[in-house]
């Protein structure tokens, strides 16, 4: 997959989100002023059964499918009912050593997300989700002790880096607290915001795997997909 098709379908889902915000009425009593920015902690999985399995084949460590990232983010209520955000994650180094291989795994991913409000009281918003994310994921494998000319490396500590382009659509159920420490004088409320979402992320598409910017067609590729959950903390506003 290449970045012009990321950047295809992010444009499509723009265009998409500003069409229903244009044509969703504008309810005088329900407008809402609210607003979130947050930094966050995820855990995302990484679909690698095929390529685990052709790394077994040549005797190699295989990778972990869960991984933790930190990242930030912020939604706003644009319309209504209707929110728009974004946030930006950040992989966690997930180093591991089996035998005589060390394998590591980083990446960053980002997302807009499209929200509608199901409900509201006293500060806590609840509101599904629907998210289109984009980003890399990079591989690294190293031989730590010596090898011969027919190992999977090469002879010597032989090394690989790779790096696959990633895409997916995520469907989230999430949920903040405002917790409202000053008020300004035309009643909004500023304060902490402490939230949490949990989904799961699909990708129909598959990611390759490119090494030196030369892709590499006969490698199993990836998919950013599986169940994802979010914890958050940060700054908000709000009306009540």
């Amino acid at each position: 997959m290449s970045w012009n098709i990321v950047r295809q379908v992010f444009t499509a889902v723009w265009v998409t989100a500003m069409l229903l915000i244009s044509v969703t009425p504008r309810a005088e009593s329900a407008q809402l002023d609210n607003g979130r920015v947050f930094l966050s902690y995820v855990n995302v999985k990484l679909d690698m059964d095929r390529y685990n399995n052709r790394l077994i084949e040549r005797g190699m460590i295989e990778f972990e499918t869960s991984y933790n990232g930190i990242g930030v983010g912020f939604y706003s209520f644009i319309r209504d009912r209707w929110s728009v955000g974004g946030e930006l994650n950040y992989l966690l180094d997930n180093k591991r050593r089996v035998g005589v291989y060390q394998s590591a795994v980083s990446g960053t991913y980002g997302g807009l997300n499209i929200g509608y409000l199901a409900y509201r009281i006293h500060g806590l918003n609840i509101q599904p989700q629907f998210g289109i994310n984009g980003g890399s994921v990079n591989l690294d494998i190293e031989a730590l002790t010596p090898q011969d000319p027919s190992s999977p490396l090469g002879e010597g500590r032989g090394k690989v880096k790779m790096s696959s382009v990633q895409a997916s659509l995520s469907l989230m159920l999430a949920m903040d607290y405002l917790w409202i420490m000053r008020r300004s004088d035309d009643g909004t409320g500023y304060g902490l915001v402490l939230g949490t979402s949990i989904g799961y992320q699909f990708s129909p598409w598959q990611g390759d795997w490119e090494s030196s910017g030369i892709e590499l067609f006969d490698e199993p590729g990836i998919k950013l997909q599986g169940p994802q959950i979010r914890f958050s903390a940060g700054f908000g506003w709000g009306v009540e």
